[in-house]
């Protein structure tokens, strides 16, 4: 039996390689399925499962290539008398992360941080981790992990920076290495440099040799421009391009490529064109070589085209081996031990860019708004608000997202509404082009502990009410609108009703209302104090503006249509009119003054009445008196006159006088 050249290590089980075939991509895990020969056939193979395990190459120079990685399958293929097959599947232990699925958060983490978290969360080590990033990365806002598993987040992360990955063996465990420019490659091991040999063969010789290569040229993108728009500073023009020195026809515009700075913009479309550049020059080959590795570089040598012997990175890499010796005797085959490999690779003056990945198509979601204990709001001045998703399960406080905006039914500069969701309110979530970075709330539902203000008997009405109490009710059914405040202040306008038809009135919370209908009970306007005093200004059926006490013992009506005012009281109480330094004016063509008692005119200078005729009359008796003098004159002739008797008497002496002539006549005239 010939002496392996492949050897298979792990913590138990005694195996020999029979046959293993791998693939390695940059930025990718790699993946190798190997048939191994043990003569055990009791291998508790079940605990190998998520064990680490390593697969050493070895050269015709006796240098090694460890390929360290974790079982991930393994399998009990065949049992024959004298040993049994088994198959197994090795990838690096980053490749676990396929299997953590989840939905999750991060906020103002640049993308290097986020990788380093998601890692060390799946329970990786910090030294499983090389980190040679020569650009800088702004800080995410608002970052989501969206039902994703962490390797396909953190490979999509890592593609929409510009940022490749690769793997450096070591003896004991392979290191993960993050890299966006040529200074992070590596050089192949344990062998840099590989013969070009026209010849081909299959069996190991003295050296590892290339004997298939060629250069290949294509058709790439030359020019890239990237787009985006940033709402918190919307006039910023953030369209940035990058252009090739040739096929600058070709181009690529992207709309929403995750920046909102031109200098973020720049190194994004920088990255997409380095991306598309790849494939304008690569180097295709075969051979024997067992040092190639994603990301690590090789110096190809005594090619006759001198322009091929240059130093390249390896983007891909296949490779296949076997060796029937460690089978027994009359089950090996004749073949020995071979190895096949193949590559693409490009100049190493080329910076690798990853291809981009997909983002997950976020769709609408329901979630509930966040804030400090204690308050009811919490926004910013963009009135945007935070919310916690349903499904996260990190967050404990009220900082649970970014700042999220809210859609209003009417936005503008100078224009606008605002009606911004409270704590603990009910919100849909939906995503701008479906990108789980960008949330927008659409929004408001209820819930089981969020339930509608009116009771089911009332869905008809359609409610707008304040936590604070206010409300605004728009009821179709009853053809009515109110606006009512938390202490009972009321706005109620009613549309067609027949009792009160088009009306409009006003409550306050102390009981004064305010009316203005056009129905059966009220055409006009009508104001109604807390005590119970009216205004009223009817209109029909007899136009008329009434004012009323509360017991409707007082009134004043001004009658329109009869062109009258009445003021009546109907209790003993007095109506009094008075002007203390103006004077009352009544002017009509009639004027009349009616007492059921008397009428009392009093004045404490002089009452004055003048008129083409003044007469005074008392159905019984009139009496003039003056407190100290009584003139009684006539311009041309003062006539006393009754019916019956007249007396002129004074206390000490009465005096008749005529300047000319004194008559005193009568049937019988008695003087003494």
């Amino acid at each position: 039996m010939a002496e392996p050249k492949f050897t298979f290590k792990t913590n138990s089980g005694d195996f020999s390689v029979l046959f293993f075939e791998g693939q390695e991509k940059i930025s990718q895990p790699y993946h190798y399925q190997i048939r191994l020969v043990s003569t055990d056939v009791e291998i508790d193979i079940e605990s190998l499962a998520k064990k680490r395990a390593c697969l050493t190459i070895q050269n015709p120079k006796g240098q090694q290539r460890q390929i360290n990685g974790v079982i991930v399958q393994i399998g009990l293929e065949e049992i024959s008398v004298n040993h049994a097959l088994y198959q197994i599947e090795l990838y690096p232990m980053i490749q676990l992360l396929a299997y953590r699925r989840q939905s999750r958060i991060f906020q103002q983490k640049t993308v290097p941080d986020i990788i380093k978290q998601v890692i060390t969360d799946a329970g990786l080590s910090s030294s499983d981790i090389s980190i040679q990033l020569s650009g800088s990365y702004p800080q995410r806002v608002f970052c989501m992990q969206y039902d994703e598993t962490d390797l396909k987040f953190i490979e999509r992360l890592m593609a929409e920076e510009g940022i490749f990955y690769f793997f450096q063996q070591k003896p004991d465990k392979e290191v993960l290495v993050l890299g966006d420019s040529i200074s992070a490659y590596l050089d192949c091991q344990p062998q840099k440099t590989i013969p070009y040999h026209s010849q081909s063969g299959s069996l190991y010789t003295d050296d590892e040799y290339l004997d298939q290569c060629s250069i290949r040229f294509g058709v790439h993108t030359g020019k890239v421009i990237v787009n985006d728009y940033f709402s918190e500073k919307p006039d910023v023009q953030l369209r940035v391009p990058n252009a090739a020195d040739k096929h600058n026809e070709l181009e690529i515009y992207e709309q929403s490529s995750g920046f909102f700075a031109p200098d973020h913009g720049q190194a994004l479309a920088k990255s997409r064109l380095e991306h598309h550049r790849l494939s304008s020059r690569i180097l295709v080959g075969k051979g024997t070589y067992s040092s190639l590795a994603p990301g690590h570089k090789f110096e190809i040598q005594q090619h006759p085209n001198a322009s091929v012997n240059q130093l390249y990175t390896v983007l891909e890499m296949k490779q296949k081996g076997t060796q029937t010796q460690v089978l027994v005797h009359g089950e090996a085959g004749d073949e020995g031990t071979k190895l096949e490999s193949s590559f693409i690779a490009i100049l190493s003056e080329q910076t690798i860019r990853p291809a981009a990945i997909s983002k997950p198509v976020a769709m609408s979601q329901t979630a509930t708004v966040v804030g400090p204990e204690g308050e009811t709001y919490y926004i910013d001045n963009m009135g945007r608000v935070k919310v916690r998703f349903h499904w996260d399960r990190q967050c404990e406080d009220n900082e649970c997202s970014c700042w999220i905006r809210v859609n209003e039914f009417y936005a503008g500069s100078d224009h606008g509404s605002q009606f911004p969701p409270l704590i603990n309110d009910s919100v849909i979530i939906s995503f701008i082009h479906g990108d789980p970075d960008r949330p927008i709330i659409t929004g408001r539902v209820y819930d089981g502990n969020q339930t509608p203000p009116i009771k089911p008997d009332q869905m008809v009405r359609n409610v707008i009410q304040t936590p604070y109490g206010h409300q605004v009710v728009i009821d179709d059914k009853n053809a009515c609108l109110s606006l009512t405040t938390a202490g009972g202040d009321q706005l109620l306008m009613t549309d067609g009703w027949k009792e009160d038809g088009n009306m409009v009135r006003l409550a306050s919370s102390d009981g004064h209302t305010f009316s203005a209908a056009e129905g059966d009970n009220l055409k006009g306007i009508k104001l109604v104090s807390k005590a119970g005093h009216t205004v009223s200004m009817i209109d029909d059926p007899s136009p008329k503006i009434s004012v009323v006490d509360k017991g409707e013992q007082l009134k004043i009506d001004l009658d329109c249509d009869g062109k009258s005012i009445t003021i009546d009281n109907a209790d003993s109480g007095a109506i009094t009119i008075q002007c203390t330094n103006g004077k009352i004016v009544l002017s009509a063509k009639t004027v009349e003054i009616t007492g059921q008692s008397g009428i009392n005119m009093s004045s404490n200078s002089h009452i004055a009445m003048s008129a083409g005729t003044i007469q005074i009359k008392g159905s019984q008796k009139v009496e003039i008196e003056g407190g100290m003098e009584l003139n009684a004159k006539a311009g041309t002739t003062f006539k006393a006159e009754s019916g019956a008797t007249m007396s002129i008497e004074g206390g000490a002496t009465t005096k008749v006088q005529g300047g000319a002539l004194t008559e005193v006549k009568g049937a019988l005239v008695k003087i003494n």
